[in-house]
C-alpha cells in the first residue's frame, strides 16, 4: 500500500486510488465489518454534527450544497 500520507482516502488493496468513491466506501465498510451504512448517511451525520457544535441551519445547508434549507 502507499504511505499513510496519501491524498486518497479510499484505495484498493494495492494502494491505488479507487475511481468510484462509493465502491471504495462499500469496500471500506466490508473490511471494517460495518453493515447497512450508506455513503449518503455521511452527509446526514455531517449536518447533525455541524448543528450540534453551533452551526446555523443555513450554514449547514450551504456547506452541503442545498439550494433550499428544507432539503434533507
Amino acid at each position: 500500500m502507499k504511505s499513510a500520507g496519501s491524498e486518497y482516502l479510499f484505495r484498493d488493496d494495492k494502494g491505488n486510488r479507487l475511481k468510484e468513491i462509493k465502491n471504495g466506501f462499500k469496500a471500506a465498510c466490508r473490511r471494517a465489518d460495518i453493515n447497512g451504512l450508506r455513503f449518503h448517511d455521511l452527509r446526514h451525520t455531517a449536518s447533525t454534527r455541524m448543528i450540534e457544535i453551533g452551526a446555523s441551519m443555513v450554514a449547514a445547508s450551504r456547506i452541503l450544497g442545498h439550494s433550499d434549507i428544507k432539503t434533507k
